[in-house]
C-alpha cells in the first residue's frame, strides 16, 4: 500500500508513524513545505511542497496564519499533488495534519484515497474567548478536514472528546511521547517554574507569574507560549515586573532547547483547563509535575501523587512556593512512570498503525 503524509514539517508529528509504516513494508512518501536539514526516514521518500522563501510568500500557514495564508499554500500544494498523481504516484491513503494549509485541496487531487485528518485537538474549537484570526482559521480549518476525511484522529490522552462524541468517524486516541528523548535531567538552582499561556496574553495569567516570584526570592520563570505577538505581550508584561530579570519568554525553540528548558523546570503550572496534551506528556516524562486547576486534565492524574491541583482563587505563588518547599521527587518519579506506561512511542505507535490500518481495510470492505 502507498500512504502519503502531509505535514507543514518533516518529519514533525508523522515521523514515528511514517518510519513504522516504512518498516512493515509499506511504499511512503512524504510532503511537506519544510524539513530539519540533513534528516531522513529509512524507506521514506520526501517531496517539497515549498521552500522556505516561497511558503512564507504563498502564506504559509506558519508565518501567517489567516485563511487566505491557508489557501494559498493549499493552492501550492495542490499542484504538487497533481503532478504526483500523473506520475502514476497516487496514494492508497493520506494522513494529513488538520492545522495548517497543506492538506487543504488533498480531496481534489487523490478523490479515490482513504483520507485521514490528524486533529489538533479540541483546543481549536471556538469559545467566548477567542480572539482573532488566527484562532477562527484554526476552527475552519479543523472542520473542513472532519468534513472532507474519512476518519478523523485527535491525540491527546486517550480520553473522550468533542471528535469522538459528535463524529461518527472521530476517534481519540493516545498522543505518542518519545521518552528515550524526553527523559529527567538534573534540575538546577536556582529553581524554575513553566507557565503555560499557550495563545492567550498576559493579562489572565501575569498575576500568578508575579506572585510566584514575590513568593519565592530566587525563583525563575519561563512563559510559554504560541506565537509570536503572544510572545510580545509576555515581554512588555514581564519587563513592568519588579523582579523583570527572573521571568523569561522563550521564542520559539528548537527540539534540543525545548528539552532543555522542561529538564530544569520542577514544575508546569497550567492556568486553565484547556491544556495540550503534547506539552503535558513531554514535561512529565521529562520528571516535571504538572500543576492544574481543580477537576482539569486527564482522569489518571491524581493530587499529590503525579500531579497537583489548585483551588480557583487560591493565591497562586504561595502554593507553588508550598510545593517546590515539599518532597517533590516521588511524584516526578511517577509522573514519568505514567507516560511510561501509558504514552510511550514505541507502543502507542503500533497501536496508531494498527487501528489505520484496520480502518481503511473497513472502508474498502464497503467498496470505498
Amino acid at each position: 500500500m502507498r500512504i502519503l503524509f502531509v505535514n507543514h514539517a518533516f518529519p514533525g508529528t508523522f515521523g514515528a508513524l511514517a518510519a513504522a509504516f516504512a518498516a512493515g513494508g509499506h511504499e511512503v512518501l512524504f510532503a511537506s513545505g519544510f524539513r530539519r536539514r540533513d534528516f531522513t526516514l529509512a524507506g521514506v521518500r520526501h517531496v517539497v511542497l515549498a521552500s522556505s522563501r516561497e511558503a512564507r510568500a504563498g502564506g504559509s500557514s506558519r508565518y501567517a496564519p489567516g485563511l487566505e495564508g491557508a489557501i494559498s499554500v493549499g493552492s501550492h500544494a495542490l499542484h504538487a499533488f497533481r503532478r504526483l498523481g500523473e506520475s502514476g504516484m497516487a496514494p492508497d491513503m493520506i494522513v494529513l495534519s488538520a492545522s495548517d494549509g497543506y492538506g487543504l485541496f488533498c480531496e481534489e487531487a487523490f478523490p479515490h484515497a482513504f483520507r485521514v485528518g490528524w486533529a489538533e485537538g479540541a483546543k481549536a474549537f471556538l469559545t467566548e474567548k477567542a480572539r482573532g484570526e488566527p484562532t477562527f482559521t484554526r476552527h475552519l480549518l479543523q472542520c473542513r478536514h472532519a468534513l472532507s476525511s474519512h476518519l478523523v484522529l485527535c491525540p491527546g490522552t486517550g480520553e473522550r472528546s468533542l471528535f469522538s462524541s459528535r463524529l461518527a468517524h472521530g476517534r481519540d486516541v493516545p498522543c505518542p511521547v518519545n521518552t528515550g528523548w524526553f527523559s529527567p535531567g538534573e534540575k538546577r538552582r536556582p529553581e524554575l517554574v513553566l507557565f503555560h499561556a499557550g495563545r492567550d496574553g498576559a493579562a489572565e495569567d501575569l498575576t500568578m507569574v508575579a506572585g510566584l516570584l514575590t513568593a519565592r526570592g530566587t525563583c525563575r520563570a519561563a512563559v510559554l507560549c504560541d506565537g509570536p505577538s503572544v510572545r510580545e505581550q509576555w515581554m512588555q508584561a514581564c519587563a513592568a515586573l519588579p523582579e523583570k530579570s527572573r521571568p523569561y519568554v522563550p521564542g520559539q525553540l528548537s527540539l534540543e532547547e525545548y528539552r532543555s528548558l522542561l529538564r530544569g523546570a520542577s514544575l508546569v503550572m497550567f492556568p486553565r483547563p484547556d491544556l495540550p496534551s503534547s506539552v503535558l506528556l513531554e514535561a512529565m516524562s521529562c520528571g516535571v509535575v504538572p500543576v492544574l486547576p481543580e477537576g482539569a486534565g486527564p482522569s489518571f492524574l491524581h493530587h499529590g501523587k503525579n500531579a497537583f491541583f489548585f483551588r480557583t482563587g487560591e493565591e497562586s505563588g504561595r502554593f507553588l512556593s508550598a510545593l517546590l518547599d515539599g518532597e517533590l521527587a516521588s511524584v516526578q518519579d511517577a509522573a514519568r512512570r505514567d507516560v511510561l506506561a501509558r504514552f510511550e512511542q514505541k507502543n502507542v505507535t503500533a497501536l496508531h498503525m494498527k487501528l489505520l490500518l484496520d480502518e481503511y481495510a473497513r472502508w474498502k470492505n464497503k467498496g470505498c
